[in-house]
């Protein structure tokens, strides 16, 4: 597994590509619709090292409308409203949780070895159990866990101490 902060930056870049490809290349109608400002849009794609990509969206766009022999295509669909919520936020969290429940897993529950799978401070686990409200599959996770080494329980507090005590016998003889 990735690092949790690799793993975020790689979907980050995945949503905003699709977003711009659905726009057409079009930042202010991408901004408009994930909820944030134009300029947020920008630094997110520069800090995600994606403005070549967006460029080559951007012209591939303008290749199509020329080949089609059509001016700039205006929004026609009426005005573009902006989302009430940060859908690039959103989705990212929504990403984080699904990494972060997939990790724990894959850890058996344990917080500390999932940070260290995740290379984050063992704070900032617990802090995205509170924030996502994962405390009940946490408790999921350590209760399978749980049921499947209770076979191994019962063989190490019952089973294992009687087959000593009968060969400590038998040697004994």
């Amino acid at each position: 597994m990735k690092e949790l902060r690799e793993a975020v930056a790689e979907f980050k870049r995945g949503y905003l590509m699709k977003v711009v490809k659905a726009n057409n290349g079009n930042i202010s109608v991408t901004a408009k619709k994930l909820g944030i400002t134009r300029n947020t849009l920008i630094i997110n794609i520069n800090m995600l090292k994606l403005k070549n990509e967006v460029k080559k969206v951007v012209v591939e766009c303008r290749n199509l409308r020329k080949q089609l022999k059509r001016k700039p295509a205006r929004i026609t669909a009426g005005k573009v409203e902006y989302s009430k919520k940060n859908l690039l936020k959103e989705a990212a969290n929504e990403f984080i949780k699904k990494y972060i429940k997939k990790a724990f897993k894959e850890m058996q529950g344990s917080v500390s070895k999932t940070a260290k799978m995740l290379k984050v401070h063992r704070n900032n686990i617990i802090y995205k159990i509170n924030d996502f409200k994962l405390r009940d599959y946490l408790n999921e996770v350590l209760w399978e866990k749980r049921r499947k080494n209770k076979h191994l329980m019962y063989y190490h507090t019952v089973v294992k101490p009687l087959r000593q005590k009968s060969a400590s016998k038998t040697n004994g003889k």
